[in-house]
């Protein structure tokens, strides 16, 4: 969780999601291009 302070808790952590931000395989393929090109996240 790049940017984010860091927790205590070592059980759960909540974290939100916008809509826009859905995992599909076309987002994979585009994080798998990022990595692949040395790019962060």
């Amino acid at each position: 969780m790049q940017g984010q302070p860091a927790i205590s808790n070592q059980t759960s952590v909540t974290v939100s999601i916008p809509r826009q931000n859905v995992f599909t395989a076309d987002a994979l393929k585009r994080i798998m291009d990022s990595l692949e090109k040395g790019e962060t996240l």
